[in-house]
């Protein structure tokens, strides 16, 4: 690491030593990098430019100040070189990290002086006379231009297209009708009361806004700084989660406390499953790989979902007429590290509750065991009935037995494989429970 003490009576060389040892690191190591190959380009043309510039200038206190910029930029091109750190972070934060470091690149770049004595004692040149100070502001409007049109390609390059998304189970998502009333100020929301319908964490119902019909659904009555929380929470978990194919994404328009959505067409897995009597081992052990897939993937961006159920899992057909599970209910999630905390403990159900949950809160365990509730609700079509820790053979084989008299077939017998995969998710001891990552990686070796 550089030395505290300044940088102003440094020779020239000992500076040009110092810059191009750290474009030259920074070169070697970028070009090491897998994650987000454009952008580390990009970072590394801008300090390319910026150590040009610093050239050009004699040693200066603003000198110390680059130099630790740059040493930043050198530490984080490093990280990115290891599989490992882009595995551990997610694309917004490295978005946001590299960003930080352009934005204080810049301001180090402007503090730099432009070396005018050193230039003024040249001979003069015949003819016409020169402007120094305006050949170098030149010079250094035209680096800033350039560099801002990169910063605007690769902002292009990675923005989604389309209006932004936002992930929700279905229709407007409302934080109490207080909240509806104020932004009813601001465009007009016309609410079906008699539409409302309790749902899991609120009421859904119809509205019409802005002469559309769209969904509306409200989570309770939330007062004071909770409900900014909350919003807080609804906007980050669209940023984090937003390159997901697996979740539930619409188009919104958003105001204070309200997010817009289009109207779904979609049934929840449960009433699916209900419907569909002849379902296959081979269809509905892809129904199980495809949101542990989904679930797999929150769980590498840090969020704990905290709703998984077959409740939460919508049908969604695509446009090529393929129906699609889509994993909804985000209201009761958070971040993993307590960044976002949810809004009281919101869960109704014990079923899918794991048995440390009461005591020791949600976790990526908790999901897991909630995962193994709903393989058994894809394997048997309905909830299960257990009290406390689940015997998953001995209800199967009850029901199985059971259905001869009440007259309803079960088409679907777990295999083996199946069965192991969903007991240890339905493990009482959370540290016996298998990964989501390993529960994906099961079911994606396929069901023979």
């Amino acid at each position: 690491m550089l030395a505290s003490n300044s940088t102003s009576h440094d020779e020239p060389h000992q500076k040009q030593a110092k810059i191009d040892n750290l474009l030259l690191r920074i070169q070697s190591y970028s070009s090491n990098t897998t994650a987000m190959p454009e952008a580390c380009k990009a970072l590394v043309v801008q300090c390319e430019s910026a150590c040009a510039t610093a050239r050009q200038v004699p040693p200066s206190d603003a000198d110390q100040s680059l130099f630790t910029v740059l040493e930043r930029i050198l530490v984080f091109v490093t990280k990115m070189s290891t599989s490992f750190y882009t595995k551990c972070r997610t694309a917004d934060y490295l978005e946001r990290k590299m960003k930080t470091l352009r934005s204080d690149l810049s301001k180090a770049v402007d503090t730099q002086k432009p070396l005018v004595p050193h230039v003024l004692q040249q001979p003069e040149p015949q003819g016409d006379a020169v402007d120094v100070h305006s050949m170098y502001s030149i010079e250094v409007d035209k680096m800033k231009e350039e560099l801002m049109d990169r910063q605007n390609e690769l902002k292009k390059a990675q923005k989604p297209e389309g209006k932004a998304q936002l992930i929700f189970n279905t229709g407007v998502t409302c934080i109490g009708k207080a909240a509806l009333d104020e932004w009813e100020t601001l465009q007009t929301v016309e609410v079906d009361e008699a539409s409302m319908k309790p749902v899991r964490f609120g009421h859904l119902g119809m509205a019409t806004v802005g002469g559309a019909v769209v969904l509306i659904k409200r989570i309770g009555e939330i007062q004071g700084t909770t409900k900014t929380d909350t919003v807080k929470r609804c906007k980050a978990l669209a940023h984090w989660l937003r390159r997901c194919k697996g979740m539930m994404k619409i188009d919104y328009i958003q105001r204070p406390d309200l997010v817009i959505y289009g109207p779904i067409r979609a049934e929840t897995l449960d009433v699916y499953l209900a419907q569909q009597p002849g379902l296959s081992l081979e269809a509905k052990w892809m129904l199980a790989f495809k949101v542990a897939s989904t679930t797999s993937y929150i769980h590498e961006c840090k969020i704990i979902h905290r709703n998984i159920r077959a409740e939460s899992v919508f049908m969604v057909m695509e446009a090529s007429g393929k129906i699609e599970p889509k994993l909804a209910g985000f209201e009761a999630c958070r971040k993993e590290d307590l960044g976002f905390r949810s809004v009281g403990q919101t869960d109704e159900f014990d079923l899918w509750d794991a048995p440390e949950k009461p005591t020791h809160g949600s976790s990526f365990a908790t999901d897991v065991y909630a995962f193994g509730v709903l393989m058994y609700e894809i394997a048997m079509r309905q909830p299960p009935v257990w009290i406390n820790h689940p015997n998953v053979s001995h209800e199967m084989k009850y029901k199985q037995n059971a259905s001869h008299w009440v007259g309803e077939a079960y088409s679907f017998s777990p295999t083996p494989k199946y069965i192991t995969l969903m007991q240890q998710c339905l493990s009482a001891t959370h540290t016996d429970r298998p990964a989501m990552s390993t529960i994906f990686d099961t079911l994606a070796e396929g069901y023979e």
